[in-house]
Order: structure tokens, then sequence, then C-alpha cells
């Protein structure tokens, strides 16, 4: 009999089953979960074994044969990721520096198991594919770099997840742990791609140097982990279980949606469609991207201004 996983969650079941909507304690992916596209707002409940699964996502395969230890790897950091949420993060208990470990390593399989990051990783081989073959084709020659690299487009999640956990892991522990719980009047809804970073300062920078890295100084990294709690990782200094209030709530919401690549998940059915907004709900956050946006254009004309100035002067 084989029993080789081949049905492969890219968002576990174990991590869906705070958000479920009718949950099962004895058989968490029989609970059910509501499941909302983006773009139509339709919605349904379905079960969790149901959701966010695709066969043989992690499978890899080596020379005709299947190996299955990237799914079963995955499988054991969510175990224990379950347990940590049940008895330490949920009780808004502290971590011992065996359970940031986890985290940091949780949290890395979640930046980098999903469809959308798949998708990222196919574009980004892909236009290096496409580059390699012009230069080989100018050349006249064949290239075995064109061949390595698409070799290495099939199956690159599995193969990316092998090489990169362990590194980004590396950089997550090395930050700050804050979790984030919403207010009585709110809650968390969650997503297809559920973990992603960001810097909230970028706006501020010219379009060219917003590029997010994690180890630059005002990145951080958020997931919600269930419809009362969040986990927000940062490279300043605080750390501990945070209270915020419903409008905070919300523009976080909103940031999951617009992280998200098709669907969002939810305990509840109800639909707040400021989630969907394509501006902060922060009248004052608004204010200061447009007056950023108008500081670098001003700029960028002034340069250009300056520069036409001294090449007419030069061709006198």
């Amino acid at each position: 009999m084989n029993n080789n996983p081949i049905k492969h969650h890219w968002v576990p079941a174990s991590y869906q089953f705070p958000f479920a909507s009718r949950p099962n304690l004895s058989q968490a992916r029989e609970s059910f979960i509501w499941v909302l596209d983006v773009d139509s707002k339709k919605n349904r409940e379905d079960k969790l074994e149901n959701v966010f699964i695709k066969k043989n996502l992690y499978t890899i395969d080596i020379d005709g044969q299947k190996s299955y230890h990237i799914e079963e790897s995955l499988a054991g950091i969510e175990g224990s990721y379950a347990e940590l949420f049940s008895t330490t993060i949920a009780k808004l208990e502290p971590l011992s520096e065996e359970q940031r470990v986890m985290l940091a390593v949780f949290t890395a399989a979640m930046l980098l198991r999903t469809r959308k990051f798949e998708s990222v990783l196919q574009r980004f081989y892909g236009e290096l594919t496409g580059m390699s073959k012009q230069i080989a084709m100018s050349k006249g020659i064949k290239s075995k770099t064109v061949d390595q690299l698409e070799d290495l487009q099939k199956g690159i999640l599995p193969k990316n997840l092998e090489y990169s956990l362990e590194p980004i892991a590396n950089v997550l522990y090395k930050m700050s742990i804050v979790f984030l719980i919403a207010s009585s009047k709110s809650y968390y809804i969650s997503s297809d791609n559920p973990c992603f970073f960001y810097d909230p300062s970028a706006y501020k920078l010219p379009l060219f140097y917003q590029g997010v890295g994690l180890s630059n100084i005002n990145t951080e990294v958020f997931m919600p982990l269930s419809p009362k709690i969040s986990l927000l990782l940062t490279w300043h200094n605080v750390s501990g279980y945070l209270s915020i209030d419903n409008a905070t709530v919300n523009e976080q919401n909103r940031m999951i949606v617009g992280h998200a690549a098709k669907q969002i998940i939810s305990h509840s059915n109800k639909i707040k469609y400021i989630w969907f907004s394509k501006c902060p709900l922060q009248p004052r956050r608004i204010l200061s991207i447009y007056f950023y946006r108008l500081k670098h254009i001003f700029l960028k004309h002034w340069i250009n201004l300056k520069l036409k100035v001294k090449n007419n002067r030069r061709g006198r």
C-alpha cells in the first residue's frame, strides 16, 4: 500500500484550524472554514482538507523516482507549530528560546511554500532563461546554462524550500517577536498567501529604492495566526503581546487581502468592503503618501531641468 503524501497544502490545515467556522477537535481536517474569492467576493464554506491543496506540490522527481521528503519535513514543522500555538501563543504566554526557533522555522516555511511565491520564482527563472537563450543564440552556441535553468524550473518550489529554509529562518530568529491582540470588536482574516514582509516607510523613498529586503532596518514580517492573534516580526526593540484597536486590525486585514493571490479565509462569512480598499484607511497616511510622491516628482523634474541647463551651457 502506498502511504506517500501526494495531496499537499500550501497553507497547512494546522495553520487554518484556528480560523475554522465549525472546528472538529478530533479530526482537524474535517473542520469547516469560510473561503472568499477576492475578485468575485463570492464565498463558500468548505472542509480544511479541500482548501489550498495541490497534488505533488512538494514532490521532487529524481531520475524518475519520487521523493516526498520535503512534504514530510513540512508536516513535522506544522505539527510542532500547532502544539506551540495551542499550548503557548493562544494562552498569551512567553516563548522559550526553543519555541522562538520553532516559530522562526515555521514562519520561514510559510514565506517560501505558497503558490504565489512559486509564481514569483517561475517568473524570475523564466526571465533568466529567456535572457540566457538570447545570449546563446547571438553567439550561435548551445548553452548548458539554459538546459540547467530549464531543469531547475521543474519543481522549483520544493527545490527552493530545501535550500532557502535554513538561511531565512536564521534571519527571522534574530528579529523581535510581537503578538498583536485584536480588540473585542474586531478579528483577523487570513489568505492563500498569509505570511508576507513589507517596509511601512518605503513610500518615503524614490521608487528605485523602494525594494524590500528582510535585513532592511524597517522591514516587518506579518502573519495572522487566529481571528484574535497575529504575528509581527520587527528589527525594532519591542516584544510581547500588545493589544491593538479596531482601526489597526482593519488596516492589517486590508494588507492581508492585498497580499492574497486569489482567496481569503475566515471563521465568519461576513465581509467588510474596507478590506478591499486600494488605499490605506487612515487619512493622514494617504496624505503622507501623496506628499512624498509629489516631492519625488518635483525632485525628478528639478534634477532634469538642472541637467538640461548644464548641457545647454556646455553646448555654447
